[in-house]
């Protein structure tokens, strides 16, 4: 039996109906990803946003060994994005490695560092590998001391930034109280990267 397909559905309301001023709600929009899976589990987090943004993911623990080690082109989705708030406020950096393997599978390496901002400052660094297809690429992670799992939607659809919603708590993705990475994140270059120059542990030599 071939092994079973996520499905991310993406619901968001549509801007334009807004704009209109039409007094109907707007429909949801579908958005599906399908990538392989090895164990199914469900998510569902509400985003509060100026339009609200409601993900719901049936999500796995990605298969990472096989996808590191195939060989691959460079997708234009490489490069390093980020947001902030002012100097003493929230902010992430992303850092990406597209990845375009030789059966034509997309996958995004990737580097994600946040901070709560005053008056904690606690950090969050992750690294890690997210199937990609239409767009949207899909991080998870089991974890299993808390018996939860991290995941991590990234939208890359508007070709010059990445839309980023955090589904797992903070704790789930390794992060400091109240760490959250979920925003939207400006393209700052498309340089190729080096994963871990982020690393609150140092870093690049």
């Amino acid at each position: 039996m071939g092994r079973s397909a996520t499905i991310l559905t993406l619901m968001s309301l549509a801007l334009s109906a807004l704009a209109c001023g039409a007094v109907d709600a707007p429909q949801p929009m579908p958005v599906t990803v399908e990538v392989e899976v090895t164990r199914v589990v469900t998510i569902t987090r509400e985003v509060p946003r100026e339009v609200p943004v409601t993900v719901e993911v049936t999500a796995p623990a990605v298969p990472t060994v096989d996808l590191q080690s195939a060989p691959y082109e460079v997708g234009s989705l490489t490069g390093t994005y980020g947001w902030s708030t002012d100097a003493q406020g929230p902010q992430c950096q992303l850092v990406i490695l597209h990845r375009i393997l030789l059966t034509s599978q997309h996958v995004l390496e990737f580097e994600l560092a946040c901070q709560r901002g005053a008056p904690s400052f606690n950090q969050g660094y992750l690294v890690g590998l997210a199937p990609m297809q239409d767009d949207i690429a899909l991080y998870t992670q089991w974890n299993t001391a808390l018996g939860e799992t991290c995941s991590i939607v990234f939208d890359l659809s508007a070709g010059d930034g990445a839309e980023v919603i955090q589904l797992g708590s903070d704790a789930a993705c390794g992060f400091g109280q109240g760490v959250d990475a979920t925003g939207t994140f400006l393209k700052l270059n498309a340089d190729f990267p080096t994963i871990g120059c982020l690393s609150p542990e140092g870093g690049c030599p």
